[in-house]
């Protein structure tokens, strides 16, 4: 079994580069992992345009990596938007997710108004994801399939946060109120 390990990289003033860190159990970079024999693969995807610090990562039971993250898209100055990407438990994009490797979670289009960052991502047990995204003061719950496509039961905006899996077909989130001073704690089934 491998451990994987997200590191990030200040690139510039608000900019990141991120790294899926490909370890053995003795801690040691795993050369079976990522591009070529280094142990390290850059999250990066053609036209995805530069990252920003709210990013969550997840591994799935078939080892499966998946990476919610905030990217300013490429020619805008302010256009903040949610995406998710899937590598394969090697390191290498699996297309079989989303558009070859890359679904878009919450995008208005070119230079929209609304801009979304990425929360925090669950592994359900039937192979589907949580995810939840901040837009303005709401948080929404997203919830897509194995193959990168939104659920047939994606839901209405809740407010959301963090997430933990109880183990019992329910999930917890978790988040700090608006005016920082109670913590709000909720419990779903799990999604239809």
């Amino acid at each position: 079994p491998r451990t994987v390990a997200l590191l990030r990289a200040a690139v510039g003033l608000s900019s990141y580069d991120y790294y899926l860190l490909g370890l053995t159990t003795s801690g040691s970079l795993d050369t079976a992992f990522g591009s070529g024999t280094s142990g390290v693969r850059q999250v990066t995807f053609s036209g995805l345009g530069s990252l920003r610090s709210n990013v969550a990562m997840t591994v799935d039971d078939l080892g499966r990596i998946v990476v919610l993250l905030t990217r300013l898209e490429d020619g805008t100055t302010s256009d903040l938007d949610t995406m998710a990407l899937r590598y394969t438990a090697n390191g290498a994009i699996d297309a079989s997710f989303g558009e070859q490797g890359l679904m878009t979670i919450q995008d208005s289009g070119v230079d929209d108004p609304t801009d979304t960052f990425a929360g925090d991502l669950l592994m359900l047990p039937d192979g589907s994801a949580a995810a939840s995204v901040a837009r303005g003061s709401d948080w929404l719950l997203v919830r897509f399939d194995d193959d990168g496509v939104f659920s047939s039961g994606a839901s209405t905006p809740e407010t959301v946060g963090q997430f933990a899996y109880q183990g019992d077909d329910r999930f917890l989130t978790a988040r700090e109120s608006l005016s920082l001073d109670e913590l709000r704690i909720r419990r779903y089934d799990l999604l239809p």
